[in-house]
């Protein structure tokens, strides 16, 4: 898969093979997490931007986000923006269908799904924290399991080190969940 057309790709071949070698695990139907870590500016972003390039060219769908280190960002920030991207390309209709009131959950991290509930108000019931954390978890992993039903699904989330602790709780629970999609 790393053809000639990656020859300005210098330096981290052996990281990418390993990378591109996880990527045909995923392609296998088999969940799998990679963690690349590092000091700044070593090439993480760089190794990132080309095992992307290669997934798209083999067929996945891939969905990117980034922690900040500014703490104004609100919670699930890189979540919101991995499911912005992916919502992108979705019929509202068929989301609402298969993921139904998940929806609702979901659009507590993605304010702009609320246009898919065709106005419907959110719950105004309001879960002690624990439980609503949990049904947000659980609507994100729900919605990534449908987001990579046509086609092996590719996230990356840039500079975790920054992440809040809801997303990281998020994390926690979409890897425990993985054995299931």
């Amino acid at each position: 898969m790393v053809g000639a057309e990656r020859s300005s790709f210098i330096g981290r071949q052996g990281e990418l093979a390993a990378l591109t070698e996880t990527l045909q695990t995923v392609f296998a139907s088999r969940d799998h997490f990679t963690l690349i870590s590092g000091e700044p500016g070593i090439g993480k972003t760089r190794l990132c931007e080309e095992l992307v390039s290669i997934a798209r060219e083999t067929g996945a769908s891939v969905a990117w986000g980034r922690c900040s280190e500014r703490t104004t960002t609100s919670s699930f920030w890189p979540w919101a923006k991995l499911i912005e991207t992916l919502v992108r390309g979705s019929e509202p209709d068929r989301l609402l269908n298969d993921i139904g009131a998940t929806v609702r959950d979901l659009s507590r991290v993605v304010p702009s799904l609320r246009n898919i509930l065709l106005d419907e108000p959110l719950d105004s019931v309001a879960a002690d924290p624990a439980t609503m954390h949990f049904r947000i978890a659980d609507a994100v992993v729900t919605f990534l399991k449908y987001a990579a039903e046509p086609n092996p699904l590719v996230l990356v989330i840039e500079d975790l080190q920054w992440a809040d602790s809801s997303s990281l709780l998020l994390l926690e629970h979409l890897i425990q969940a993985a054995g299931d999609s």
